[in-house]
């Protein structure tokens, strides 16, 4: 399973800036700073449940980009030691306020977007024009707890700082929506935890050291087949513990559609059985490739070169599902060797038909445009969809057979190795004689 992509990635980077610039800070008395920027703030408290002051949460402001259609974080800052907290805005419009407790001395509180809610479809949004927004307070509650142990195929604890990520247990786990803050962390003593959950249901991977292949809860390697957790705010769920299984290898070569050359560099990009992509490599000068450490499972194999070839799945298989399967067993490696495939030529806009429409007259074909540059061209003009006998050439004169009719024309381009490609003009207006 690659790492995730998501938003909350990002939000992790931005806090971590934000926390650092504060921590310098701590220990001042907080004042709410001169308004910059567009001269607006949103400002605010974060408290417990019992009105207390969360220090160290990170606060990002959303703004609605009317141009782009789509909410993006526009600037951030960190709740100090009484839970206050003010964001400078870079924008007027519309905001969005999420907190999120990154920090070790918040990390047991679950994602709120304001006014308390778990997910940013549910937010109110802010409306910033005139003046800054003050007293945007908000209570966060303590979050589900998934905590287990991590151990080496030979039951010894991983290392310390081994990552470990937790995903929603439904949709796509590439795509994570940031609503549910930070789920990555690194193994401690051959323990780990993921305080501050949302309420839902999670599976959670730890990812490969040198003895053991990346594993899901529930000793598979599939994301699909892996066991769920579920966990309510303040909830606890223990020994969830993970072994990692011996890691197998893949390996090949990669050659050239028609003679013993290699063709670097191709992009190798392994998907497991249920399609998610696992890893990723390219082939070295000799057009070779490998990829170790991968879980024992079924991949499919895709291949990505230059516009000069397909790029296409393993078989060659323009699609993931007419691909086969091949496996890879721990401690074991599978071999899987290939020919690129050239790409076809195709048309980005038709022939068209010049001249007049009357007996007599001369009609031309142009050559529309390709998605390469063609080597040259063959034409086969057609009467109502049928061949016209040797009326092969770039022009043709209309003859009275064609009266009544309407005339098209194939034109098929050429270039070097690549397969040909034909494409088919509209029809002419009806011959006059």
């Amino acid at each position: 399973m690659a790492p995730m992509s998501f938003r909350g990635s990002v939000r992790w980077a931005v806090a971590s800036v934000v926390f650092t610039i504060t921590a310098a800070l701590a220990g001042a008395a907080w004042v709410a700073p001169a308004d910059a920027a567009t001269g607006r703030v949103i400002s605010g408290r974060v408290v417990d449940a019992d009105g207390k002051g969360i220090p160290s949460i990170t606060v990002l402001a959303d703004w609605y980009s009317s141009s782009e259609r789509q909410w993006r974080e526009d600037d951030a800052a960190v709740t100090d030691a009484d839970g206050n907290y003010s964001v400078k805005l870079g924008h007027l419009g519309s905001y969005k306020v999420h907190f999120v407790a990154y920090e070790f001395l918040s990390n047991q509180y679950a994602p709120t977007w304001y006014p308390g809610v778990a997910r940013m479809a549910d937010a109110t949004v802010l409306r910033v024009s005139t003046s800054s927004l003050r007293h945007v307070d908000v209570t966060m509650k303590l979050g589900g707890v998934i905590s287990g142990r991590v151990l080496e195929p030979d039951g010894s604890p991983v290392p310390t700082g081994t990552s470990i990520q937790a995903y929603p247990a439904t949709g796509d786990p590439e795509q994570v929506s940031g609503d549910w803050g930070s789920l990555w962390t690194t193994v401690q003593g051959g323990s780990y935890s993921f305080p501050g959950l949302l309420p839902g249901t999670y599976r959670v991977q730890a990812s490969s050291t040198q003895a053991g292949a990346p594993t899901w809860l529930g000793q598979t390697s599939y994301f699909d087949t892996a066991s769920k957790v579920t966990v309510a705010l303040g909830e606890q769920k223990s020994d969830n513990d993970i072994t990692l299984q011996v890691p197998g290898t893949m390996g090949g070569r990669v050659l050239h559609p028609t003679t013993a050359n290699t063709r670097p560099p191709v992009r190798i990009t392994l998907f497991d059985r249920y399609r998610h992509r696992a890893r990723s490599t390219v082939t070295d000068a000799n057009g070779y490739w490998s990829l170790s450490d991968l879980a024992p499972a079924d991949y499919r194999v895709a291949y990505y070169a230059d516009n000069a070839y397909l790029q296409q799945w393993y078989g060659p298989s323009a699609t993931q599902s007419g691909s086969p399967l091949f496996t890879v067993k721990s401690s074991a490696t599978t071999t899987v060797n290939t020919r690129l495939v050239y790409s076809s030529m195709k048309f980005v806009t038709r022939p068209r038909i010049l001249g007049t429409r009357k007996v007599g007259k001369v009609l031309e074909a142009t050559n529309g445009t390709w998605n390469h540059k063609p080597g040259h061209f063959t034409y086969r003009w057609y009467r109502n969809g049928t061949a016209i006998t040797g009326a092969t050439r770039k022009t043709y004169t209309l003859r009275s057979a064609d009266a009544g009719h309407r005339l098209s024309v194939r034109v098929t381009a050429f270039r070097g190795p690549y397969e040909p490609g034909s494409a088919m003009s509209g029809p002419t207006s009806t011959i006059r004689r």
